[in-house]
């Protein structure tokens, strides 16, 4: 005996009890319940009843609602009025189809074709290898718009000088990481950036610390605008674009570019896994290299309700390589260890990087190697040390490359950027003035001060 799905159902107006009894007539399907409203249907699904839900596109559903239903097994199929297919489209639903005449039997053809195939393989076949989101399905067909392609997806349409997805290799995710503690992430997080823009290499900074953000301070941006929330929710809601993203974006140097985080750590629900993929899948069709400063430390999962940390996990999972800064002293190097001993879904590179926010002792550096490869089986990659040059880029407002070109921890961060960057095609080698600094960066130090609204 073929096996029954079970259908949930969540359609507004007339067209309901028709898309019922077209249902109810299918002797594979089984209306497991007509939920009043979303909770319904979440919670239903939550108790492990059903395999497919039938939504209409209406306040509540967007792309985290979505995302729930694919974790718990559940493919999705959208109804839309015709004005709302693209953005529908670009929800990432199992199937789209038009409402209006014959919504009935599209629902009926929809359902057929997510029943058919198991959810968690429907979700992966949307993904490419990395785990990155592929475009949007087609339209399911029986409706006036159907067979009509989704738009670009989100951020693929770029600006006259962005880079085009599927024309190039993807661009790069660099996270800069470390245990709890201020160890200086974001400070090389925004030296990474200026470095790697100094080499031509388009790049993006975005604040992904829901902890503790502070790179529109660091960097002396004028008005702060909270970019990464407002792009999360147009992701969620399915309305994010190229200009949209372009507006949140603000030039702190020639080629570089910078993602503002959140104005509150409260504000951290906002920023969630689902709506963070595709706002990152964006950055990467405009920059070349994403760098993403994170907070520090990281948290289980918790069995229910959202997840604290759920934009660190999103990143470190996407990231391509991995920062991991460690102090030379035995509490760093102690919370070191114990954080990456963690289960963690780090497919990227780790890169260990001793940093000196402060003096230490002489032979420090080296004791912390002997005990991070003793303890944690970690090989140092590079050191960056301590410079009093630090608190003076923080005061002046600017990246530490730009503020200091000739500083000692430059040219460690430099060194490490070049590292990470070396295989790039499209690398510049950077013009050296006598004097040792890059010409580049030179012009950058002679820009005024920055808004949020300046280009």
């Amino acid at each position: 005996m073929a096996e029954v799905a079970g259908v949930l159902v969540l359609v507004d107006g007339a067209a309901e009890p028709e898309v019922v009894a077209r249902l109810g007539n299918v002797s594979s399907l089984r209306v497991e319940r007509r939920c009043a409203d979303l909770a319904e249907l979440l919670g239903t699904a939550r108790a492990g009843v059903g395999s497919v839900a039938v939504l209409t596109l209406r306040r509540g559903v967007d792309r985290g609602v979505l995302g729930e239903l694919a974790r718990l097994g559940v493919g999705t199929v959208l109804v839309a009025a015709p004005e709302d297919l693209h953005r529908a489209g670009a929800l990432g639903a199992g199937r789209v189809v038009p409402d209006g005449q014959g919504v009935a039997a599209g629902v009926e053809l929809a359902v057929l074709e997510v029943a058919a195939t198991d959810p968690a393989a429907m979700v992966a076949a949307r993904r490419d290898p990395r785990g990155r989101p592929s475009d949007p399905p087609e339209l399911a067909s029986g409706g006036p718009s159907a067979g009509e392609q989704p738009p670009a997806r989100d951020g693929s349409a770029l600006e006259a000088g962005a880079v085009e997805l599927g024309t190039v290799e993807p661009a790069r995710v660099i996270a800069v990481w470390s245990a709890a503690g201020s160890v200086g992430r974001s400070t090389v997080a925004t030296s990474l950036a200026a470095e790697i823009a100094g080499a031509g290499v388009p790049t993006i900074l975005l604040d992904g610390d829901t902890i503790a953000p502070g790179l529109v301070q660091l960097l002396g941006v004028l008005e702060e605008s909270a970019a990464l929330p407002a792009l999360c929710r147009a992701a969620s809601a399915g309305t994010l674009d190229a200009e949209s993203l372009v507006r949140r974006l603000v030039r702190v140097e020639p080629g570089l570019e910078l993602v503002s985080g959140l104005t509150r750590a409260d504000r951290w629900r906002e920023v969630g896994h689902d709506s963070l993929l595709v706002v990152l899948e964006a950055l990467r069709a405009r920059a070349r290299v994403v760098v993403v400063d994170l907070g520090g430390g990281l948290e289980p999962v918790p069995p229910r309700g959202p997840d604290r940390w759920a934009a660190s996990r999103t990143v470190l999972a996407e990231a391509d390589d991995v920062v991991v800064l460690v102090p030379p002293d035995p509490v760093g190097v102690r919370r070191a260890v114990s954080l990456l001993e963690t289960d963690l879904t780090v497919p990227g590179r780790r890169h260990v990087v001793l940093a000196q926010t402060r003096p230490v002792a002489r032979g420090a550096a080296g004791q912390a190697r002997d005990a991070l490869t003793r303890f944690g089986g970690m090989t140092v990659t590079a050191e960056i040390p301590y410079d009093d040059a630090v608190a003076g880029a923080l005061l002046s407002g600017r990246s530490v490359p730009v503020h200091a070109p000739r500083s000692a921890v430059r040219l460690a961060v430099r060194a490490l950027a070049d590292m990470l960057i070396e295989d790039l095609p499209d690398r510049q080698v950077r013009a050296r003035s006598r004097s040792g600094r890059s010409r580049r960066l030179t012009d950058w130090a002679r820009a005024p001060l920055r808004s949020s609204d300046g280009r």
